[in-house]
């Protein structure tokens, strides 16, 4: 028997034998119920691996979209995602270890807090695991995971939305917009949705970075990445308030299982890194992957070379549309316009009429708190329109705020306008009238193919292709506001005569910020800017040869009215033919609106070397058929004349 191989403490002589023997003992017995609870774990667990592989579950897609694998291997840098050794290159070992550690003694985990509950780590690997294989004593709730419960607050949740946050131009990283997932509590429109969680993915970037090695870093991979979670207003405060980014949030339509699998699985991602890609392993693309593990339908395909914000939400729509054209509830409840603060208090402004405009510069602008003589010779109509306009330009001025005591200054000065405010009669509430700009799901899509003809003078016909990885024009229809944005746009050429095919124009990069909306009061900088990085091609009588040019320019954009814009700007640009260096002011307009647009720029360019000159101007007419088609007719004169008729597909 084992027994008599464990020392009798009688044979021992003296009491420190007698001790040494009882620790002797102690130990075995300790040992001994390791091993025992070991074995009992291991033998409980082998029926539901032995059920687990005969079900393929290890092969099974949601298993490897749950552990993220890409390639052979998962994508999640950090170890204690996994609980097998092999779990990052083994999808059959960590399933094996995932139900194992369900069966350990009370499957708990050393953790320094929060839940230690193996169950409450994993919810979204144990939930569909129950599903599967029906785990013995499976519980997730409040009892068992009390911090999981309080995070997720799935009690209180009554939907999930995505939320596309318009471009923002002032940083490389967020040209192409930003993706949030909001988990909307059930009186979430009460609130504004002010206190919904909102869960963002975004690289961790060192303080005070390197502008040209920030762009190189997040291109190639440089940085890691993982989720976050805040209450929405955070994200408001920076994106609407001090950057003045418009949203647009989709609500969706899921099963509670969808949602609770969804909310359980952004628990087990929080702070977990990943690799960041600046073009395609971004925050689109990392939300689009998370909601392709719970949506049937396929939402994102892992071979996107690039991915942009707008990519995820023309999914979503084109599934929405798919489900109720085959008469299926959609996938997306509704969509829902969130304005700038900037573009609210505008709207708000521009509801005075001259008098009341008049006074509330004045009271804005001065720097004397008793602003009563302002408003005295206003009847009550209006010196509450003022009140209330000048309430809104305070809001305005303090969530913009960084500094503490500009902060205290600002509150004291508009709890003086709100004591004045409540001297004066209720007014029923006038909601402002905020014209809403096309959500993502009415423009076109961002990415394009083109065939055209060229025509240029003393020189035979070009048929050309194109391909634009991102392409936002100021004649498309897009969300842009006359603004352009255009990434990676390369076109080829033949002669009709030639089989030869050559580079007619490439452009890396052409932006243009046209600032239509400033508050002048805030003293914003009204200043608009330009800028382009690319090559074309030109002809000469001995061979063509390229032009490699950096152009760029700052000026001033006036709205002429909601279907126009006017602008002056003063331009400089580096060429690689001559004359390299050149600059001179250009004007011109933008009309139209939705299906039909024209633009038009006249300038002057002159030499810098010899001080010679030569006039440009270009005019750009673009006719939307629908969402994905268009035609667009351009002519340029400068060292060329040329006409180009373009058919452009969005896709």
């Amino acid at each position: 028997m084992i027994w008599q191989i464990i020392p009798n403490p009688g044979n021992f002589e003296n009491s420190r034998d007698r001790t040494s023997a009882f620790k002797v003992r102690s130990l075995f017995f300790l040992v001994v119920c390791i091993l025992s609870a070991s074995v009992a774990s291991a033998a409980d667990s082998l029926p539901y691996i032995k059920k687990a592989n005969a079900l393929q579950l290890a092969d099974h897609p949601l298993w490897k979209k749950l552990l993220h694998f890409h390639g052979g291997r998962s994508l999640i840098l950090d170890k204690d995602f996994f609980l097998s050794d092999r779990g990052q290159v083994d999808p059959r070992a960590e399933l094996e270890a995932t139900i194992e550690a369900y069966f350990s003694q009370e499957h708990t985990i050393k953790r320094e807090s929060g839940d230690k509950n193996i169950v409450c780590i994993f919810p979204a690997r144990y939930a569909w695991l129950n599903e599967k294989l029906g785990l013995p004593g499976y519980k997730c709730d409040k009892e068992v995971c009390p911090a999981l419960s309080d995070w997720s607050r799935l009690e209180q949740s009554e939907s999930v939305s995505v939320v596309y946050v318009s471009g923002y131009l002032g940083n490389p990283a967020s040209s192409f917009g930003h993706v949030l997932l909001n988990l909307k509590l059930k009186d979430s429109e009460e609130l504004l949705g002010l206190f919904d969680t909102s869960v963002t993915y975004g690289a961790t970037v060192p303080i005070n970075e390197n502008m040209v090695l920030y762009v190189l870093k997040g291109l190639f991979g440089g940085y890691y990445a993982s989720f976050s979670d805040k209450f929405f207003y955070a994200h408001d405060q920076v994106y609407s308030n001090r950057e003045f980014r418009d949203m647009w949030e989709y609500t969706l339509d899921l099963t509670d299982f969808e949602k609770k699998m969804l909310v359980y699985h952004i628990a087990e991602l929080l702070t977990k890194r990943f690799r960041y890609y600046f073009l395609s392993a971004n925050c689109a693309q990392r939300m689009a992957v998370l909601l392709d593990i719970f949506i049937e339908e396929e939402v994102y395909n892992l071979y996107y070379p690039i991915y942009v914000p707008e990519e995820l939400f023309h999914r979503l729509q084109h599934i929405d549309t798919k489900r109720r054209g085959n008469n299926e509830p959609g996938l997306i409840k509704n969509i829902k316009y969130i304005p700038s603060a900037q573009r609210y208090l505008y709207y708000e402004t521009e509801r005075l009429d001259s008098e009341e405009r008049k006074v509330y510069r004045n009271v804005t602008n001065s720097r004397d708190e008793d602003f009563n003589p302002l408003l005295n010779n206003l009847d009550v109509e209006s010196r509450i329109n003022v009140l209330n306009a000048l309430l809104a330009y305070q809001y305005y001025k303090l969530m913009a705020s960084d500094a503490e005591d500009a902060d205290q200054r600002l509150k004291e000065f508009k709890n003086k306008i709100l004591l004045e405010r409540l001297r004066l009669p209720a007014k029923k509430d006038d909601p402002v009238t905020i014209p809403e700009i096309p959500s993502p799901r009415d423009v076109s899509p961002p990415s394009s193919f083109n065939v055209g003809l060229v025509l240029e003078q003393g020189r035979d016909p070009i048929s050309t292709v194109g391909v634009t990885v991102f392409r936002k024009e100021s004649v498309g229809l897009n969300a842009l506001e006359y603004n352009e944005l255009v990434a990676l746009d390369l076109t080829l050429g033949t002669s009709f005569d030639s089989e030869n095919v050559f580079v007619d124009t490439f452009d890396f990069l052409k932006i243009r910020d046209f600032k239509t909306f400033y508050i002048k009061e805030a003293n914003e900088n009204p200043v608009s800017w330009k800028v382009r990085a690319g090559t074309d091609r030109y002809n000469f009588d001995n061979g063509a040869a390229y032009d490699y040019v950096l152009d760029g320019g700052i000026g001033l954009v006036r709205k002429t009215s909601d279907v126009g814009i006017i602008f002056g700007f003063m331009n400089a640009s580096l060429h690689s033919l001559d004359p390299q260096y050149r600059a001179g002011p250009s004007a011109g307009f933008v009309v139209g609106k939705d299906a039909l647009k024209l633009q038009f720029d006249y300038g002057l360019e002159f030499d810098l070397e010899d001080f010679g000159y030569i006039e440009t101007a270009q005019a750009k007419l673009q006719y939307q058929i629908n969402r994905q088609n268009a035609v667009q007719i351009s002519l340029e004169k400068a060292d060329r004349e040329r006409l180009t008729l373009n058919y452009i597909f969005y896709w």
